[in-house]
């Protein structure tokens, strides 16, 4: 094995984001993963739907940490959750439901709630 410099544990989105930036600027590294597959988390545990988009060139900070808190959603007499809950868009549907935000997340479930026939709005 050849000298590496960098040790990056887990190959969920952070890691596989850290490997493309330190591939951009020729950095060699190892991913280690305990799972069987890559972004594990997103593959077995995220909505149907969903699919995993890598940047050819992917070198943000990560801002998965920053928490949007919604004025008046502790007052929202329905169903409010974050994305990393969906499923399915099957027992949304003819119920009326809002989108926040137009990531990949968000667009690609506002498609699944639109094909099983939910009124779907997005908020960007």
């Amino acid at each position: 094995m050849e000298n590496v410099a960098i040790l990056i544990v887990g190959a969920g989105p952070a890691g596989l984001a850290t490997a493309a930036c330190l591939t951009h600027l020729s950095i060699p590294y190892v991913i280690v993963e305990r799972e069987d597959c890559s972004a594990s988390l997103w593959r077995n545990r995220a909505y149907d739907r969903l699919k995993l988009h890598l940047a050819k060139e992917f070198c943000a900070e990560n801002s998965a940490e920053n928490i949007l808190v919604i004025p008046g959603l502790d007052s929202f007499p329905g169903e409010a959750f974050h994305s990393s809950r969906y499923k399915s868009g099957k027992s949304f549907s003819g119920k009326s439901v809002l989108v926040i935000g137009s990531g990949n997340s968000g667009m690609e479930i506002a498609y699944d709630l639109a094909i099983h026939g939910a009124n779907t709005s997005i908020i960007i």
